[in-house]
């Protein structure tokens, strides 16, 4: 196998490709194979899809990804398989990703009664997870007025959830997984609960600011609030998502991320809102209560350059959220597909 490595790209993450196998030649295990590549990689399974299954191989820093990838090309040469979890399995390949937006979740077992609200607990998850690998990145998170992640908690049942988180800066998956991989499979803390984390992560999807500018426009979009929504509208919190609150909000943070080259340009926004069940639900944070609108609300944009825009944010705050305190948990949203009601 031949990898060529373009050492000016920069990567958001690696993954290994394995296959089971029938062989009985492979002695090298999987920790024994990451050790001679780097004594700081880790590593996230993604699960079995088909008969392959899918390791993501994660640094501290992103920017030694095309060192690992000219490490991996050697180290195939000379072991073409490796055993896992005592089993024998054939390295197909190596997957690499230079997308810049993702969003991934993985299922958490409560070992009792966790609170109905989890968002400053979550962020504090997330914080350590960054600190493992930089605690002065996890320090700059921290205090940065705008998050570039989100992550939520959704209930399958008391003894079951998933805990949901995107991400929206490409060189913030690396360290966010490396810190991730030391705590997956094993037991974490919310809020004095003990939680099994499971061993796998499941991948939603990736995407780029470019690729969605490129999205054909749609003139009717409707946005589903999943969890409580509001926006500071002067000096008030307004619970209900106006349009120029909700694309303003969303075209502030695109511009915020996105590299300088995909920059929005300054529009008043005149879409209108053509229908909407909305209601407003609270959530106890540490020392308050905050509202916030859930529901669905749909915009309709009669310029074309709107549309454009619009349909380009719209597909935008699936990873980013709209709104106040979006990390965390606010805020979190998702887009209908054009024949939804």
């Amino acid at each position: 196998m031949t990898i060529i490595v373009a050492p000016q790209i920069e990567y958001s993450s690696v993954r290994l490709v394995l296959r089971p196998s029938e062989s009985s030649d492979y002695s090298i295990s999987l920790n024994q194979w990451l050790a001679r590549l780097s004594p700081q990689l880790g590593w996230v399974s993604l699960g079995k899809m088909g008969d392959v299954n899918r390791l993501m191989l994660v640094l501290p820093d992103s920017s030694l990804y095309p060192h690992l990838l000219e490490a991996i090309a050697q180290l195939i040469s000379e072991h073409s398989g490796l055993l896992w979890q005592e089993k024998p399995f054939e390295i197909l390949g190596i997957e690499t990703d230079t997308q810049d937006l993702h969003s991934f979740n993985l299922s958490i077992y409560p070992q009792g009664i966790l609170p109905s609200y989890l968002g400053r607990a979550l962020h504090a998850l997330c914080l350590q997870w960054f600190a493992y690998s930089d605690p002065q990145l996890s320090e700059q998170l921290h205090d940065q007025e705008m998050c570039p992640f989100t992550i939520s908690l959704d209930s399958h049942s008391p003894r079951q959830q998933w805990i949901n988180i995107t991400v929206f800066q490409r060189h913030l998956l690396s360290p966010l997984l490396w810190g991730l991989s030391q705590s997956i499979g094993k037991e974490i803390s919310l809020t004095s609960i003990p939680c099994k984390l499971a061993k796998s992560v499941k991948w939603v999807r990736s995407s780029s600011f470019q690729s969605l500018l490129d999205l054909p426009p749609q003139s009717s979009l409707r946005l589903n609030f999943l969890s409580p929504t509001s926006f500071k509208q002067q000096d008030i919190i307004q619970p209900f998502p106006l349009t120029d609150l909700v694309f303003g909000s969303l075209w502030r943070k695109w511009n915020t991320f996105a590299p300088s080259s995909l920059v929005l340009p300054t529009i008043p926004w005149q879409g209108l809102i053509s229908g909407y069940d909305l209601k407003t639900q609270g959530i106890q944070l540490k020392n308050h209560t905050e509202i916030g609108s859930i529901g669905w609300a749909r915009y309709q944009f009669k310029d074309p350059e709107q549309a454009q825009l619009a349909t380009t944010l719209a597909h935008f705050t699936t990873f980013s959220g709209v709104g106040r305190k979006t990390g965390l948990g606010m805020g979190k949203t998702s887009l209908s597909d054009n024949h939804d009601r």
